[in-house]
């Protein structure tokens, strides 16, 4: 029997298997997840941003950008960061990301914004889950907002609406957007031509590109999108990109993020501090327009420090200040060598289907071999990992120290100079954002471009493969050759007819026929239907089943290719053209190439092209770039200072937070100390316009006072930390009692059992031994309707849930999808499923599953999701692409166990999950009662299935935040979560963490507080302190935990690191805004203790009654 070890050697040794070393990040790789993750890599520059981000898109957000500026030397992980920050933002569907190079060296900087913008809006926005463009997400996203259903379906589909009836429907609809308040100061004719973008029509679609992207327009093409005027102007590409970037804030509630690199470029031009300034001058200029925007600028270190002194002041505090810039170091430690070997490894290994070692991550590699690597760069890293398996590969076997195989033994030849090749990168930049090439418009027209374009990608492949094509009957023909033996062979048609009346189904059934034993690839400009059931959804499935494939050819992408095919002529007798073509790839990186000729069976993720030569930039030690992590949980708290929404002192710059030593202005103090006046308990408000205020305890110091706070501050959450024993939980119940006398609904999500006491008569009864503890009990008794739900316990009062929300169909297309995809990766953790392999390609298919049901309005049921991908549904086997669809038999196998073995998880036994009736909301209380639910996990299971459960209950959470928003600002509810790091920790990506992140952005707007406790403050993520304004710190001995909050402490006038552990029960510290005070807590009228599982369930049953 072949044991795991020989299986990885094998591949190990096999030349046939990914090149998984190398250490250049290309520019079109940017758009793609990466699967080298490391995510312990430059953990400060990711917790920066993602504090930046947050800010930017947590209500009110920011009313000016933010600038982050990243250094670091040559090769030090720039670009991979950059290409980390795109993955979050799109992954997490918290903004909308353009990236460019400033490999330029033109004087229009505002034009050269513009165009990488639309070029990158114009990608698609999450490739492993839809092809669908980060532009048509935005257009949809406004289109849910200012049309209905019928509307929008009018507008996409009926060719009967004439263009006088589409200009009238497009145009009412924008009237109707703008005049909303939050729709101030958005720009009117952007809306239309967004709009225009949701009709079935490539004709509309090729004018609105045009449009937005300050072309000119002919008054015929005017006529198509409602006469909008063209924007060619100087000045109106700048205007464009920041009205494109107050649409993204105001219009979807995110954050455009513009990510500058390879700013050094500009070091080898003439007039290099004039480019600097002007450059830097436009970036300033977009953060001071754009709201909630971020903009990330990575440069060389050297470079950007001589450079600098060439900026004025003003220029420099803001890109210098809030945050402050990120320098990356390149030297590895030992560490970081082997998880850097050993992720690449486990990649390599699970492509081929040999099982991976964690205790041997770096097999078979000696571990002498990787310790002589510590220190080096990453580049150096991974090129001794490299050449060590290139010796082991030759020789076929693993080499001996110093031992080289015979075809490297010899002493290699000098190298040959490398051409230099930055001249024509710079003119290609540069032609590529001026290009105004016309677009072709009729099918034929558009076959004979990708059919130039599909030979030109020929000159760009370093596998040996080439392509020949010729136009045929139904489109153009394609031979794919290697060595000049022909392997494969194409028919590659453009479909661009409508779905109306069956237009599109019959064309591709057409093509499907004419193509015979080729394989058909269907090109589209506009985006392929995906409504399941209907006849095309049908058709496009054939296809995929027969090895078929589809693409969409975006705007982006046409014009590449236009301005390519001008710029090979002019170019065609520079000597270094080739050498270029080899290194950039500007063919062969195109989503429309890689999709319709399969290229990364050529060119495996894993594998890229012959690197550029050396640049000749400022003179600075050369070190590598090292692979970009994704979506990347940090392990120690952001350093930022700045805490949000806190009132900004004088003179401090607008939607700036104030430094945290500043005395904030407040007009009602947060927290007061005052002598009491009356009995201790909080009282209940005289009228309905008295303020509402939580009594903490009483502060320390020699004249003990009472303190106080607002309870509507809950509505921006709180946290409660502390060790065991340290009193956290008695806290947190004193101030729910509160809320409830004050008819605040409050829900306990418990773990332990010990919070289920409040539905316990004896709890009720016993003696006190304090007055006022006894007032509070008997008011909560007169006031409070207790309930306690047990799910997953049959013999109690069980709670069903479902996949999906209720009326998530009725939801906007972003929120939507937000939802399933949450709903799709908690089901996929309860499946085992892992983030990388065949595991990931199963969540991909789960989440568009999920998604369309969702859209079609069918309930989403375990029953329907089985039954959806067990039939094989063409729309879902249209939307998955090329994912191998034997992969339907795994997915429904797993879902078949999952529903024999958690009957009671998904039960439709008892009462269904809903929050109205949770909080008591329902109509069935009478007046003047208050909901205290109280649901215990205990009878779930292991903590996988409990994580699933709290997951489905965030995510319905989030709907019902969307559908019940606060307009005075009052706390409407609250709800407690117990070791809340289980459900958000810092390390690792459960299914409650992405809901959870949500329910804290969006339940403040809602009135919904939620109060986090944790006797594990050391694995709590910190990351979310800015959803976070309350704090309350026990007791806690562990160094670690307490270095982990450090920096959320070091700004506070008093050492509260420095005596967290000598802290007695019952004795905290309240924080927010840089402001301390010590405090002693009052006891509930209520202890929290542990009760018997059978005494849990018999509560539960009385509870129905």
């Amino acid at each position: 029997m072949v044991t795991g070890g020989e299986q990885r050697l094998a591949v190990f040794l096999s030349p046939a298997t990914l090149e998984i070393f190398h250490s250049i990040e290309h520019r079109h790789e940017i758009w793609k997840t990466d699967p080298f993750d490391v995510a312990s890599l430059y953990t400060d520059a990711r917790e920066v941003f993602h504090n930046l981000l947050e800010r930017a898109i947590t209500p009110p957000g920011l009313s000016s950008g933010r600038i982050l500026l990243i250094k670091g030397e040559s090769g030090s992980g720039k670009t991979h960061l950059l290409r980390t920050f795109r993955n979050q933002v799109h992954d997490e569907g918290k903004g909308f990301v353009g990236y460019l190079q400033m490999t330029t060296a033109t004087g229009d900087y505002g034009r050269y914004l513009l165009t990488n913008l639309i070029d990158s809006l114009d990608q698609p926005y999450r490739e492993h889950q839809s092809p669908e463009s980060g532009l048509m997400r935005l257009s949809r996203a406004i289109a849910s907002r200012c049309l209905g259903p019928g509307a929008l379906a009018r507008l996409r589909k009926d060719e009967e609406i004439g263009q006088e009836g589409l200009d009238a429907l497009v145009s009412d609809a924008a009237d109707e957007l703008i005049c909303r308040p939050e729709y101030a100061g958005v720009d009117l004719n952007l809306v239309r031509a967004l709009l225009y973008l949701q009709c079935d029509d490539p004709r509309i679609k090729m004018r609105v590109l045009q449009y937005l992207r300050c072309e000119d327009l002919t008054s015929a093409d005017r006529s198509r999108i409602g006469g909008l005027a063209p924007r060619i102007h100087d000045g109106d590409p700048g205007r464009t990109v920041e009205a494109i970037g107050r649409l993204i804030w105001s219009g979807a509630g995110r954050s455009l993020v513009m990510c500058l690199d390879q700013l050094e470029d500009i070091w080898n031009m003439d007039e290099a501090a004039v480019r600097f300034r002007k450059a830097m001058g436009a970036v300033c200029d977009l953060a001071d327009r754009v709201p909630s925007s971020i903009v990330v600028i990575c440069c060389l270190e050297d470079f950007y420090d001589q450079m600098r002194e060439k900026l004025t002041n003003s220029a420099r505090d803001r890109i210098e200040k809030d945050p402050a810039p990120i320098r990356l170091k390149s030297e590895r430690s030992l560490d970081e060598v082997q998880q850097l070997v050993g992720r690449r490894l486990q990649y390599l290994y699970q492509q081929h289907k040999a099982p991976f070692d964690d205790s041997e991550p770096t097999f078979p590699i000696p571990p002498a071999a990787v310790a002589r690597w510590e220190t080096l760069p990453t580049r150096e890293v991974l090129d001794g990992a490299r050449k060590y398996r290139e010796e082991a590969v030759a020789l076929g076997r693993l080499p001996e120290v110093g031992e080289r195989s015979p075809t490297h033994a010899s002493t290699p030849p000098p190298p040959s100079p490398q051409p230099d090749i930055l001249g024509l990168q710079q003119a290609w930049n540069d032609f590529r954002a001026s290009y105004r090439g016309r677009r072709p418009e009729e099918e034929q027209e558009i076959e004979a471009l990708l059919g130039w374009g599909i030979e030109a990608c020929s000159d760009e492949l370093e596998s040996g493969h080439s392509f020949v094509t010729q136009a045929v009957e139904g489109g153009v023909e394609v031979d794919i050759r290697k060595g000049g033996q022909s392997i494969e062979r194409l028919l590659v048609a453009v479909c661009n007819k409508s779905t109306r009346g069956g237009g599109l189904a019959g064309q591709v059934a057409k093509v499907r026929k004419e193509a015979g034993v080729r394989k058909v690839a269907i090109v589209r400009t506009t985006e392929f239907p995906s409504q399941p059931g209907s006849k095309v959804a049908e058709e496009l499935g054939k296809v995929i089943e027969t090895g078929g494939r589809r693409a969409l050819l975006e705007d982006a992408d046409c014009l590449t290719m236009l301005a390519l095919r001008d710029f090979r002529l002019k170019h065609a007798v520079a000597p270094n053209l080739a050498v270029w073509l080899g290194s950039e790839n500007p063919l062969s990186r195109l989503q429309v190439m890689r999709q319709v000729l399969g290229l990364d069976r050529f060119e495996p993720a894993g594998s890229v092209p012959v690197a550029p030569p050396p640049r000749n930039h400022a003179p600075v030690r050369a070190a590598p770039e090292e692979p970009a992590p994704v979506k990347a949980a940090p392990e120690k708290p952001t350093p930022l200072k700045a805490a949000p929404e806190r009132a900004a002192p004088v003179r401090a710059a607008p939607g700036r937070p104030a430094p945290v030593r500043a005395a904030p202005e407040r007009a009602a103090p947060f927290m007061s100390a005052a002598v009491p006046t009356s009995a201790p308990g909080p009282a209940a408000p005289s009228d309905a316009q008295a303020p509402r205020v939580l009594l903490l305890g009483k502060t320390e110091g020699i004249t003990p006072q009472e303190l106080t706070m607002p309870s509507d501050a809950l509505n921006k959450h709180a946290a409660f930390l502390g060790g065991t024993g340290s009193g956290k939980t008695t806290l947190a119940l004193g101030l729910v009692e509160q809320l409830l006398l004050q008819s605040v609904p409050v829900v306990l999500v418990d773990r332990k059992g010990d919070l289920c006491r409040y539905l316990h008569e004896k709890a009720w009864s016993e003696p006190l031994g304090d007055p006022a503890r006894e007032q509070v009990r008997r008011r909560l008794r007169e006031r409070v309707v207790p309930a306690l739900y047990t799910p997953g316990g049959t013999a109690g009062r069980p709670l069903g849930i479902t996949l999906m929300p209720t009326g998530i169909q009725d939801l906007p297309p972003d929120d939507r999808d937000e939802e399933a995809t949450h709903a799709a990766g908690a089901l996929g953790d309860m499946l085992g499923y892992k983030h990388h392999g065949r595991d990931q390609s199963c969540r991909a298919i789960l989440v568009q599953a999920l998604r369309l049901l969702a859209s079609s309005g069918v309930p989403g049921s375990l029953e329907a999701l089985v039954r959806f991908i067990d039939d094989q549904d063409p729309a879902l086997v249209s939307a998955i692409g090329r994912l191998d669809t034997k992969l339907f038999t795994k997915l429904v196998q797993d879902l078949e166990t999952f529903k024999l073995t958690n009957v009671r998880l998904l039960a439709g036994e008892g009462e269904q999950l809903d929050i109205d009736a949770l909080l008591g909301l329902d109509g069935n209380l009478g007046p003047g009662r208050t909901r205290l639910c109280v649901v215990s996990t205990k009878f779930l299971g292991d903590s996988g299935k409990v994580l699933f459960w709290v997951a489905q209950l965030l995510i319905q959470l989030g709907r019902w935040a969307s559908r019940r928003p606060s307009r005075s600002g009052a706390l409407q509810a609250a709800i407690l979560f117990d070791e809340a790091d289980m459900y958000l920790p810092a390390v690792g990506q459960p299914a409650t963490k992405a809901p959870m992140e949500n329910l804290l952005r969006r339940a403040r707007s809602a009135g919904l507080g939620l109060l986090l406790a944790t006797q594990s403050p050391g694995d709590f993520d910190y990351r979310c302190r800015d959803n976070i304004n309350t704090w309350m710190l026990g007791r806690i001995t562990q160094p670690v935990a307490i270095q982990k909050m450090r920096p959320m402490l070091e700004d506070s006038r008093v050492d509260v690191a420095g005596k967290l552990a000598g802290r007695q029960v019952g004795q905290f510290f309240l924080l927010r805004n840089g402001d301390v005070s010590g405090f002693t807590s009052r006891l509930p009228a209520i202890l929290p203790a542990q009760l018997p599982e059978e005494e849990i369930l018999a509560l539960a049953r009385a509870s129905r009654r």
